[in-house]
C-alpha cells in the first residue's frame, strides 16, 4: 500500500462517492478479481473480497504481494494486492472503530491488550497508542484518582478501554471519545494529536461517564452528564493553558451567544462532539462547576440522577440560570479568561468550520494529507488557548 495510509476504504461501487462498506487495515491480504475497472474520473479500481465482504478499492492504494486467488474466479486471478505497513507518523483519516461496533469486531482491529488496575486497554500494533502505551496507562489511572477526589467517591469498577488509531468512522468523526457505560466500554481517539495534557483531558472526560454511572447512577440529561465530564477534565485543560470553562461561558455571555440551559437539557442542542460544536459542552461544564462550587457535590449527585432542580435546590432551572450568569460576570468565576472574547469565539468558529470541511471531504472519499490534519489539530489547540494569530497561521497551513 502507499505510504501515508493505515488502511483503505472499501466501497460498494468503483467511486469515491459510493457507499462506504468499511476500512481494511494495512498488512491484510485480499482476494482480487481482474481485470480492473475504470471509475467515472478515469481512475482504476479493483473488485476485492475481504473476509466476507466484497467491494471496490482504488487501485493506486494497493501493492503486490503473494497471490491469494479468489476461488470463485481462480482463472482470472493475478498476484493479490496487500496493504503495506504504516508508519507512526502516517495518517489515514478513518479507523474501523465506531460507536456500535461489537467487541469481536473491535478485537480484529485493536487486537493487543494491556491490563491496569481499572482497565483492559485495547490497541493496535505499530500505532502511536502502542508507542505511548505506558504513558496512557499511567495517565488513565491518575485520572481515576482525580475524579474520585473531586466527586468524593470511590470507584472499584473495571472497563475496557479502546484506543482508536485514527478518526472514528462516520457518523462519529466529530468525537474524540465516547463511552458505552452500560457495557463498560470506553473509546478515545489516541492518534498522537493534541498535547499530552489534551489527551489526558479526553481520557478523564470519558472515564467520568463510566465512574458516574457506577457510583452515582444514570444521568437525567445529556447536559448534566457531559457537563460533569467537562468539569472533571478541566484540570488538564487548565494545565494546558486553555481558556477555562467559565472563561468560555463568560465570552459567550458577553457576546450574546450563550445557549439557554433549557435548550441544552431538552435536546434542542445536540452533542455531536467538541470538534463540531464547543458551546453545549463548555457551557454545560461551566454550569455544573457553578452548581458544585455553590451548593456542593452531595446535592449535585441528587440532581444528576433526578433532574429535579426545584426539588434539590429549591429553585427552577430558569432561576439557577440567572444565578449562573451573575456568577460568570463576577470575580467568583474561574479563569483564565479570553483577552478578546469576540476574537476568541471567532477563532473557535473558524476551527470548527475547518473540521466540518475535513469531515465532508472524508465522507466523499477524499484523501487528507497528514500535514493538513496536524496543522488543523494545532489550530484547535491554539484556539483553546486564545492564541488568535497562531490559529490563523495554522489554518492557512492546513488549507482545508
Amino acid at each position: 500500500g502507499r505510504q501515508g495510509y493505515t488502511g483503505v476504504n472499501l466501497r460498494a461501487a468503483p467511486s469515491v462517492e459510493a457507499q462506504f462498506l468499511g476500512l481494511i487495515p494495512n498488512g491484510e491480504q485480499l482476494k482480487v478479481l481482474v481485470p480492473p475497472v475504470t471509475g467515472a474520473n478515469g481512475s482504476r479500481w479493483y473488485r476485492v473480497t475481504y473476509r466476507t465482504e466484497r467491494g471496490y478499492i482504488l487501485g493506486s492504494l494497493l501493492s503486490s504481494a503473494d497471490p491469494v486467488a479468489d476461488q470463485s474466479t481462480a482463472q482470472d486471478s493475478e498476484p493479490s494486492p496487500a496493504l503495506g505497513p504504516g508508519a507512526l507518523a502516517d495518517f489515514f483519516p478513518v479507523s474501523p472503530v465506531w460507536e456500535s461496533a461489537t467487541r469481536d469486531a473491535l478485537m480484529t482491529h485493536l487486537g493487543r491488550t494491556k491490563t491496569t488496575a481499572h482497565f483492559t486497554v485495547h490497541y493496535r500494533a505499530n500505532t502511536f497508542a502502542e508507542a505511548d502505551l505506558g504513558t496512557f496507562a499511567g495517565d488513565a489511572e491518575e485520572a481515576v484518582r482525580h475524579i474520585e477526589q473531586l466527586l468524593e467517591l470511590e470507584w472499584s469498577g473495571q472497563a475496557d478501554f479502546y484506543l482508536a488509531y485514527a478518526l472514528f468512522s462516520p457518523p462519529d468523526s466529530g468525537l474524540r471519545g465516547y463511552t458505552r457505560s452500560y457495557e463498560r466500554m470506553i473509546f478515545v481517539l489516541y492518534d498522537g494529536t493534541g498535547t499530552r495534557l489534551d489527551r489526558q483531558y479526553i481520557t478523564a472526560h470519558e472515564i467520568t461517564h463510566q465512574v458516574a454511572r457506577d457510583a452515582i447512577g444514570g444521568a437525567s440529561s445529556t447536559m448534566l452528564s457531559e457537563g460533569l465530564a467537562m468539569y472533571t477534565g478541566q484540570r488538564y485543560l487548565l494545565m494546558n493553558g486553555n481558556v477555562s470553562l467559565d472563561g468560555f461561558a463568560r465570552a459567550a455571555l458577553e457576546q450574546g451567544r450563550l445557549v439557554p440551559l433549557t435548550h441544552l437539557i431538552d435536546g434542542r442542542t445536540g452533542y455531536r462532539g467538541r470538534l463540531f460544536d464547543r458551546y453545549p459542552y463548555d457551557e454545560a461544564g461551566s454550569f455544573v462547576q457553578y452548581l458544585i462550587r455553590t451548593y456542593g457535590v452531595r446535592q449535585f449527585k441528587q440532581v444528576y440522577t433526578s433532574g429535579d432542580f426545584a426539588g434539590v435546590y429549591g429553585k427552577d432551572i430558569g432561576t439557577l440560570e440567572e444565578e449562573w450568569k451573575s456568577y460568570l460576570s463576577s470575580d467568583r468565576a474561574i479563569g483564565p479568561f479570553a483577552t478578546d472574547p469576540s476574537r476568541y469565539l471567532q477563532s473557535i468558529g473558524h476551527v470548527q468550520d475547518a473540521y466540518s470541511r475535513l469531515f465532508t471531504a472524508l465522507s466523499q472519499g477524499q484523501r487528507v494529507e497528514g500535514r493538513s490534519y496536524a496543522a488543523l489539530d494545532a489550530a484547535r489547540i491554539a484556539s483553546d488557548q486564545g492564541r488568535y494569530q497562531l490559529v490563523i497561521l495554522r489554518l492557512r497551513e492546513a488549507d482545508i
